[in-house]
Formats: structure tokens, C-alpha cells, sequence
């Protein structure tokens, strides 16, 4: 599998999917024999060999530390951030604990006393004395990993009196403080990530509402500007279609599909564009800008200069003319049609100087 999975270039940056290249790379690396050497461990402890022989395997481990490039939607995922540093605890944690049956007294405990001796119970159920062992190695491996061992000096345990288990808490336990400070980091950063939008929104909100406060802006009227906010974070997050379509981060060409897929069932439908050039259709999509409205407001009112089209991306409007006796009150209006999703006025704008005839409201 590795002889076969692209990397990218240190140097040039770029991505090498040539198997020669590939192959060339791996087979002058060190790390790479080493693993290969390390799949066969069991066959020297077979012969004979030391158990100890078994820590070559650490190499492998490397696969956990860094994901391979060719899997960079896997390791840009906020799961596996996440996950990582926890399945590194528990993978260095069983590695420790196998040092501590090795090193730290354990082995000679189990030789000395037996499996019997540490034999446990669970529900009425009898737990092995080996399994029982190990797992009394893992928990203090854990705690000595994430610097909470409240007996480094292992009183009263297999561990005591142990000058392999004294030199493992010495080195392990200020690499446990690492461990945490890391682990608090992780969940700390995906959490603010998780949450980087919402927090800007709370942010904004609470500028607008002081804002409305010194003002001495009346409730009603605060309410529909708060709502109008609410509406924005969950229908129409200004903030992130501002990063979205920011030029920095998309072609052109990524930008005219975004727009084409999101206009497609409302703009793109319109009569308006009935046997328009498709070029012609992206380019009015591109200088579009979006407009939002609560129920009650006044997307265009009688009177005023026109200079801008509309299209109708979601909800509904109301056509309103004057009345021919109050032609100056819009309470007076009557409603005299409706305006859907896909349909648009106000096109006669773009051809010359003119004001509005009548009422749009959302």
C-alpha cells in the first residue's frame, strides 16, 4: 500500500503520483525498512530473541502521528483531529503498560506469586489473573501518561521497590503533563472551531443591541432588527457566505458553479432567462446580491427611484397600488397581486431613469 500511495514534494509542493518516484523515495528511507523489519519481530522472539524486541514495532506508529497526504479530507475531518491524540494515549498507554510488565515489577510478581493471585471478579464473574494484570499496568500507564499518578513510588503494588518502574515514572511522568496540555489544546480547538461562527453572531449581536440601547431605539423596532439577524444566522449566514465567496479562496470557475447550483431552482428558472445564453445567465449571477427581508418590509416603495432589479429567491411578495383617492398612503393600498419564487420586477430600471409605480412588500 505504500509503495503505491502518492506524497506530496517538501521542497516543490507538489503532489508525486508516479510509482516510480514513489517507490524510489520509500526504499531510500530509513523509517521504511525498520517497519518492514518490525513485521517480523514474532519470528525472532520465536528463535529465541527477547521479548523486548517487540518495541521495533513503535515505528508503525508513525501512521497515527501523521496521516499520509493522499489522505487529506480524512485528517482535515474534526473527528479524526479529534480522535487522534485519544487513540495515541491509549496506543502509548498499552506500550507503557507492557514496559511496566517487563521492567516494572510485574513480571516478577506474576512469576512469585502466580495468575491466581490477581485473579478478579466482575458481576460474579471470574476475570483471568493475566488479564487482570494487564490491566492493572494499563490504568497506572494511563494515569502516569496523563500525570495523574498519585503513587509514583508504587507502595504496596508489584511496582514497589522497582528501579525499572522508578526510572519509567521519572522519564513518563513529565511527558504526562505534555500529554494533557495537548489533549486540553485539541478539544479546546475544535470546540472554538466548532463554534467560531456562532460566537461572531453572539458578537454582533450584542454590538446591536448596546447599539439600540444608546440609541433608546424602541422595542418593536429592536425586535424586528433582532429578527432579521436570527433569520440571517439560520437562513443566510452573511458571515460565512462572505468567507465562502471571498476571491482569495475560489477560482472563478468554482465560483460560477457555486452560484449556477445555488440559483438553480429559483434565478436560474425565471422567465427572464428563457433562451438566454448561458454565459449571459452566469454573468448576471455573478453581480447579484443578496437581499434579505423580513414579513413587513419594504423591498421597493411607490415614489422612488428605481435602479435595481429583483429576484425572488425564497418566500413571497406583495404587489400594492395606491388608491386613486389616497394615493400617497400605503395603508390605503390594495393588494393586487403577488410575486413567488423565480419571478422578478423592476427589470424596466436597467433600461432608463424611472421611479417606482407601486408597492413591494415581503
Amino acid at each position: 500500500l505504500n509503495l503505491n500511495m502518492s506524497f506530496m514534494h517538501s521542497r516543490k509542493s507538489y503532489e508525486v503520483v508516479t510509482r516510480r518516484r514513489i517507490r524510489k523515495r520509500l526504499l531510500s528511507c530509513p523509517s521504511f525498512w525498520i517497519s518492514m523489519l518490525s513485521t517480523t519481530s514474532y519470528l525472532w522472539i520465536s528463535c529465541g530473541a527477547s521479548m523486548i524486541i517487540n518495541n521495533i514495532k513503535l515505528i508503525r506508529a508513525r501512521h497515527l502521528m501523521i496521516v499520509p497526504d493522499s489522505l487529506w479530507r480524512l485528517r482535515d475531518r474534526s473527528e479524526v483531529r479529534l480522535a487522534r491524540p485519544i487513540v495515541l494515549l491509549v496506543g502509548a498507554s498499552h506500550w507503557v503498560a507492557c514496559l511496566l510488565g517487563y521492567f516494572g515489577g510485574y513480571r516478577e510478581s506474576l512469576e512469585k506469586e502466580g495468575h491466581d493471585s490477581f485473579t478478579s471478579s466482575f458481576e460474579d464473574h471470574e476475570i483471568n489473573g493475566y488479564w487482570s494484570l494487564y490491566l492493572m499496568a494499563l490504568v497506572e500507564a494511563v494515569y502516569m501518561l496523563t500525570g495523574a499518578l498519585d503513587n509514583p513510588v508504587g507502595d504496596g503494588g508489584p511496582r514497589e521497590k522497582q528501579f525499572g518502574a522508578l526510572i519509567m515514572v521519572v522519564v513518563f511522568g513529565p511527558i504526562g503533563c505534555i500529554v494533557v496540555a495537548i489533549l486540553i489544546s485539541s478539544i479546546t480547538r475544535e470546540q472554538s472551531m466548532s463554534h467560531a461562527l456562532s460566537a461572531k453572531h453572539e458578537e454582533n449581536k450584542a454590538i446591536m443591541q448596546h447599539a439600540m440601547w444608546i440609541l433608546n431605539i424602541p422595542k418593536p423596532l429592536q425586535s424586528r432588527v433582532l429578527s432579521l439577524h436570527y433569520y440571517q444566522k439560520m437562513g443566510h449566514d452573511k458571515e460565512a457566505f462572505d468567507a465562502l465567496f471571498n476571491k482569495k479562496n475560489l477560482s472563478r470557475a468554482l465560483e460560477n458553479a457555486l452560484l449556477v447550483y445555488l440559483y438553480r431552482d429559483t434565478v436560474c428558472t425565471s422567465k427572464y432567462f428563457a433562451q438566454k445564453d448561458s454565459n449571459y445567465i452566469i454573468e448576471v449571477l455573478r453581480i447579484l446580491e443578496f437581499e434579505v427581508f423580513i414579513p413587513g418590509d419594504y423591498v421597493g416603495r411607490r415614489g422612488e427611484i428605481a435602479s435595481t432589479m429583483y429576484f425572488v429567491s425564497r418566500g413571497t411578495c406583495a404587489i400594492l397600488v395606491p388608491d386613486p383617492l389616497h394615493k400617497s398612503q400605503v395603508a390605503r393600498a390594495k393588494v393586487v397581486g403577488s410575486l413567488k419564487t423565480g419571478q422578478y420586477f423592476g427589470e424596466v430600471a436597467l433600461l432608463d431613469d424611472t421611479v417606482r409605480t407601486a408597492w413591494v412588500r415581503a
